[in-house]
């Protein structure tokens, strides 16, 4: 994931997208991971290699593993 993000905190990234079902732009923020715009770019990055999909809801994005929910519903 390194590669596809191009972020130095890949591993802290690799744990907050696997700690829930689902995150979104300001659990980056929060995570002190990245600011708001490199967050986005982040999260659009793994959403591009299929991980997460991004779903609109009024004006936030949620980026839901979707495998992760596979195996919780399972």
């Amino acid at each position: 994931m390194a590669r596809e993000t191009g972020n130095p905190h890949t591993r802290a990234l690799v744990e907050l997208v696997f700690s829930n079902p689902y995150t979104k732009i300001d659990f980056v923020v929060n995570a002190g991971i990245a600011k708001r715009e490199t967050a986005s770019k982040y999260l659009k990055k793994i959403e591009m290699t299929g991980l997460l999909r991004g779903v609109k809801r009024g004006r936030e994005t949620y980026y839901v593993n979707e495998p992760l929910m596979r195996v919780l519903s399972g």
